[in-house]
């Protein structure tokens, strides 16, 4: 059996569904709009922060080559220390190699009374002097230290083919982590810049220059740009600007599900219950991103914050305009109910043989016309039974019919 609804209420129907399929079509497209828009500033803001970081590194070797070249130029006792140093033949020109173990140990003594006073040693967190074979005679990390091979390690390798060399040093690295960094900075990398000391056109030695990026850095950088930052290597997340639980999760997240292969890709993944857009890019310019990286990260959840507070909203604006929408149709609906409930009932009276039933509706539009006609059909009615009653006094029965 079909489900008879009266007009009034297919109205409502109607009404009701137009209302919340405009506002739902509203809130989606404010959505998307506002998702993509904010993807596009985040991004534009992870650019940003790199270029920002860049722009830091550059500023640290320049500083770094201007220092070690005012240091060559300008300090008399350090070129003599290191032209000692670098003198070719056993026994550092002494002519006893036996000798050459206390003769390093005088030039360690005269760099830790001449480097503490100037203002590269007082800038850099990691400092170390070689002389021209390599061989260490400084370590501001170890002031004691001296007599290491260092020619082994990367720098001195990219030394060979470069004017300046950059490298990117950690705590666990096992060439430089026994004698340069010390056991407790584990939570930070170092940007290394090793320059040749040159003067009287030689090489002499080689100064190593560090400079510490760690939260500290991090947090400085993030009430710049506003992106959370994360120092990353293949093995852990060194620090970052996430609250604790967040910082976890992005660990696991890294060691499970970040595809190196799309490293420099932006994605969207979830953290401590927010949704967050990642960018993960290297520490530095000219150095792989296997000797670590930065991880920038913005909050979708709290960028698009407003977009739910919005959805409420609109959720309810819909409902007043609803209830709004439902009172006018309840009147629209009476305006057409009303007209069409006197001609049902003129049509009944009509069929009961009442031939002398009008209906007055006075709407102005065609229910007024219709009314108009069901009077003239009514009155043609009437004259149809008036001729058929005189017809019937004068007519026999049969002609009538």
């Amino acid at each position: 059996m079909a489900v008879k609804i009266n007009f009034q209420t297919k109205l409502f129907l109607v009404l009701g569904a137009v209302v919340c399929l405009s506002i739902m079509s509203i809130l989606f497209i404010i959505q998307e709009t506002t998702k993509r828009r904010v993807h596009e500033n985040i991004k534009k803001r992870f650019e940003n922060t790199q270029v920002a970081l860049r722009h830091l590194q550059k500023l640290r070797t320049q500083f770094a080559i201007d220092a070690i070249d005012t240091l060559t130029t300008s300090n008399a006792h350090f070129r003599s220390v290191l032209s000692t140093a670098s003198v070719p033949g056993d026994g550092l020109g002494f002519g006893d190699n036996h000798n050459e173990h206390e003769i390093l140990k005088d030039l360690n003594l005269r760099l830790m009374s001449i480097l503490p006073f100037i203002s590269l040693y007082k800038k850099a967190d990691i400092l170390i002097a070689t002389n021209a074979e390599g061989i260490l005679l400084f370590s501001k990390s170890f002031p004691g230290k001296f007599g290491v091979d260092l020619t082994n390690i990367h720098l001195f390798e990219e030394l060979s083919e470069k004017l300046v060399a950059v490298d990117v040093w950690r705590a666990d690295m096992q060439k430089e982590k026994d004698f340069l960094v010390l056991a407790n900075e584990s939570n930070a990398v170092y940007h290394m810049i090793a320059k040749p000391v040159v003067f009287r056109d030689e090489i002499h030695g080689v100064v190593i220059f560090g400079s510490r990026i760690d939260k500290d850095i991090l947090l400085r950088l993030k009430n710049i740009s506003g992106v959370e930052l994360a120092l990353y290597s293949s093995d852990e997340i060194y620090t970052s600007t996430l609250p604790v639980t967040a910082e976890q999760a992005l660990t696991d997240f890294m060691t499970t599900s970040l595809d190196d292969g799309k490293k420099f890709n932006f994605h969207e993944i979830f953290l401590d219950k927010e949704s967050y857009l990642s960018r993960k890019f290297s520490i530095l310019a000219d150095v792989g991103i296997e000797k670590g990286s930065f991880i920038a990260l913005k909050s979708l959840t709290k960028e698009m914050k407003f977009v739910s507070k919005l959805r409420i909203t609109f959720i309810v604006m819909g409902g007043v305009i609803l209830l709004i929408a439902l009172g006018l149709s309840f009147f629209m609906a009476k305006s057409f109910t009303k007209p069409l409930k006197k001609l049902a009932m003129a049509a009944k009276s009509i069929g009961a043989g009442k031939l002398d039933t009008s209906v007055d509706i006075r709407t102005g539009d065609e229910l007024e016309t219709l009314g108009d006609a069901f009077n003239n059909m009514v009155n043609g009615l009437k004259e149809k039974e008036f001729i058929e009653d005189i017809f019937g006094k004068y007519v026999d029965k049969h002609v009538k019919d």
